[in-house]
């Protein structure tokens, strides 16, 4: 509860007045059946909290610096299903919260406090609450606010994100130890979320996704119901959570063990550039002269090997690299994977296909926590326009395309916190081909 605390004191800190109304996730069924779905709790709110359960309601008062919890008042019938009904006083003493009362005492708490505006999330629309509508004033700074404070993270929520991370890691070496020719993505899956509730995980940070073969040029793919094959690459891009907070981990790996010749020489492009752009990271670096640098270094890399021709410059100004790696090069990381106040205000999107993908783009601070993925992909929704075009196409090195149209794509992906003077890589699983190789060779 000590991270909870610290999260409120420093929005008490903020510059924001008077009362805030915050809600939690609401309870849910599948289509209007008695089947419950999975609750996780809603992540602002569990910034706030702390509080693990669904249907509460919370109210922020900035002058007194307190938090006031309102929770639902369950019939005592409900103990037959649920267990034990706590009580208030136990669930204060849970959460170390201020005050707390039912949700049927909303209206008495706003008399009483005299409350005639409340400011609430200007984006979330939950179950509506009768006492509050009149009184409501969405509010772009509360969001905001809230969403500054989480993109830098207190020591207290990066231990909990090395827990996720390592075991996110556990995780995934146990899914990669599991890939071989004849089996299932979705066997592999098994094993991954098995090695995630081995350590505690009751859930993803997202749906996995466990490609094989030309399909991992599919970013975000999560069918995984296809049988691997001799000579696919594997894409395992997945990750847990330990208190909410979030690991995020890619890696693509050969079905049979072995790199082929073509696999390597992709592979090492995206390893160099994955690399390269780490070692920049520190506080006062802008993040997109990093993802810059990640286009520069595939596109070099592709010239290298021929795929694509021209001068350098030109391609750059052609956004060439964009057919092969379109998507940005990391994102914020925390309560939610893709974390919120990626961009701070100001700071508009680049409308190019350079960077019109990219989820993060301000300067590094201490506490951020970001992702490091680059990808290079061959994608058809891509290449055949391109192919297609001839102001296009003359740039790129059509008969050696022809022979990676099958290929998929290659991902690698580490989460990454900004320290004082640099980095700390949270993301504990190989990635060097040497050490795959012999990792997979276990599997032999």
């Amino acid at each position: 509860m000590e991270v909870f605390k610290e999260n409120r004191e420093r929005l008490y800190n903020s510059s924001l007045k008077g009362f805030a109304f915050l809600q939690s996730g609401p309870s849910g069924e599948r289509y209007n059946t008695d089947r419950d779905l999975a609750f996780r709790q809603e992540s602002n709110f569990f910034w706030l909290t702390g509080v693990v359960e669904p249907d509460c309601n919370a109210f922020v008062d900035f002058e007194k610096k307190k938090t006031t919890l309102f929770v639902p008042k369950l019939p005592s019938e409900y103990a037959v299903w649920l267990g034990k009904i706590e009580t208030l006083e136990s669930i204060q003493k849970k959460y170390e919260i201020d005050a707390i009362y039912y949700n049927t005492e909303i209206g008495k708490f706003i008399e009483d406090n005299k409350i005639t505006e409340v400011h609430v999330m200007k984006t979330l629309n939950f179950k509506p609450v009768a006492e509050i509508e009149k009184l409501v004033k969405k509010n772009e700074d509360l969001e905001y606010t809230i969403g500054e404070l989480r993109v830098y993270k207190t020591d207290k929520e990066i231990e909990l994100l090395r827990i996720a991370s390592d075991n996110g890691s556990f995780g995934h070496i146990e899914a990669m130890k599991a890939v071989k020719p004849g089996k299932y993505e979705y066997q592999v899956q098994g094993k991954l979320l098995e090695s995630y509730y081995s350590k505690g995980g009751q859930h993803t940070s997202f749906e996995a996704i466990i490609v094989a073969g030309k399909d991992s040029s599919t970013l975000h793919y999560i069918f995984n119901d296809k049988l691997i094959k001799d000579g696919d690459l594997v894409l395992i891009d997945a990750g847990t959570e330990h208190r909410c907070y979030a690991s995020d981990i890619t890696r693509t790996i050969p079905a049979n063990g072995k790199y082929s010749d073509d696999q390597k020489m992709i592979y090492s492009i995206v390893l160099d550039a994955q690399k390269t752009c780490i070692e920049m990271l520190k506080p006062g670096v802008d993040f997109i002269d990093v993802h810059t640098t990640a286009v520069k270094t595939i596109l070099k890399g592709l010239l290298k090997i021929g795929l694509v021709k021209g001068d350098f410059d030109e391609l750059m100004e052609h956004h060439i690299c964009s057919l092969f790696m379109p998507h940005g090069l990391g994102h914020s990381m925390g309560l939610d994977v893709h974390d919120c106040n990626g961009y701070p205000r100001g700071v508009e999107r680049i409308k190019n296909p350079t960077y019109q993908y990219l989820r993060f783009h301000r300067k590094l601070e201490k506490g951020v926590v970001i992702t490091i993925e680059p990808g290079c992909y061959f994608i058809d929704a891509l290449l055949e326009p391109a192919i297609a075009n001839p102001e296009v196409n003359k740039y790129l090195n059509l008969e050696m395309l022809a022979r990676f149209r099958n290929f998929g794509g290659i991902r690698i992906e580490d989460d990454l916190v900004i320290t004082e003077t640099g980095y700390e890589n949270l993301t504990k699983v190989p990635k060097e081909i040497d050490e795959i190789e012999k990792l997979l060779a276990q599997n032999n």
